[in-house]
């Protein structure tokens, strides 16, 4: 028997690209599903295109906040409503290729003790396509994962991957802070492996909350203060969730949570110190002072490399956006 497979779709006010989100569930070669939509307290027409949509289909279920509780509070309360044998979310401005549960599936039925299979993760904007950093997490122990997990880490497509729903459950609540995917994605990877499948695809829009630390604090109801020395917050917060935080790393001991933790930090000091450097600069470089005295070293710089926007075309780099959400 074709295995349950549950599709968390969270929206807010978004009622256009969400029947395109749902039409690509909806038009998956596996057809055992349940879709579940969202609605976190939208004020547009999208409580309207949540009706349309299940009246449509009997897979399709709508649940609806009374008003916006954050992105992560829907999340959450979302993944708990979730009922299927494998479960992943989809943004409600993203679409699946046909066959990416089944394909998907494919891996989970070779390889049972992974946690998180997805595809190749494909960026769209009205100017450019590009893809994002996905790579495989194997190795046969834990902690290696988690390490390996972290130091690979970028624009985190697994966050929107196809999840073991025992995995799942056990690593909730995703939490609500800067790095909170990197966080969770670290729990799901300690309980089994990470597989990406490249013949088929997850094709998200470029931008919305994710764009930057600053945006991703606003939406999330975070502290502006929180956006700053970001990449030094992520590495205390993934610390702390793995030294004392989640039980998912419980049956570690004390001693054996603190050792992956310092590992663990380590190895996202490491991939992430270029970015932490800056993070540390910016406000110092900033000051007026400052500014004018290195003006001439910019200017003569310039003059010889001019400066170029940081744009992607088709085949160019990833895109810079640092957090799945």
């Amino acid at each position: 028997m074709a295995p349950l497979v549950s599709i968390g779709i969270p929206t807010y006010n978004r009622a256009r690209q969400l029947d395109l989100a749902i039409a690509s569930v909806l038009g998956q070669t596996h057809a055992e599903l349940e879709i579940v939509v969202s609605d976190n307290g939208s004020a547009d027409a999208t409580p309207d295109a949540c009706a349309r949509a299940a009246a449509s289909d009997s897979r399709v279920r709508t649940i609806r906040h009374a008003s916006n509780v954050g992105p992560i509070r829907n999340f959450n309360s979302l993944l708990a409503e979730l009922r299927g044998e494998y479960v992943m979310l989809l943004a409600d401005d993203d679409a699946l290729e046909p066959t990416f549960v089944e394909r998907c599936l494919d891996s989970f039925a070779q390889r049972p003790d992974f946690a998180v299979v997805h595809g190749r993760t494909r960026y769209v904007s009205e100017s450019f396509e590009a893809f994002g950093r996905d790579f495989d997490v194997t190795e046969p122990e834990p902690g290696r994962r988690v390490c390996r997990y972290l130091s690979q880490v970028y624009d985190n497509g697994a966050f929107y991957g196809l999840l073991r729903a025992d995995a799942m459950r056990a690593a909730l609540p995703i939490p609500n802070s800067l790095g909170g995917d990197w966080v969770w994605g670290a729990r799901l990877v300690f309980q089994g492996g990470l597989c990406v499948r490249d013949d088929t695809m997850l094709t998200r829009s470029y931008g919305g909350a994710s764009t930057s630390f600053e945006h991703i604090a606003e939406v999330s109801g975070l502290s502006p203060r929180e956006a700053t020395h970001p990449i030094a917050r992520i590495i205390v917060g993934v610390y702390r969730d793995i030294a004392s935080g989640s039980a998912v790393y419980a049956a570690l001991g004390g001693r054996g949570r603190r050792l992956l933790a310092a590992r663990a930090a380590a190895g996202l000091l490491r991939a992430n110190c270029g970015e932490l450097a800056w993070d540390e600069l910016q406000p110092l470089l900033a000051r007026p002072v400052i500014s004018r005295a290195f003006a001439p070293l910019r200017d003569s710089y310039r003059r010889v490399r001019p400066y170029r926007p940081r744009e992607m075309t088709k085949g160019g780099r990833e895109p810079g956006q640092r957090t799945g959400l």
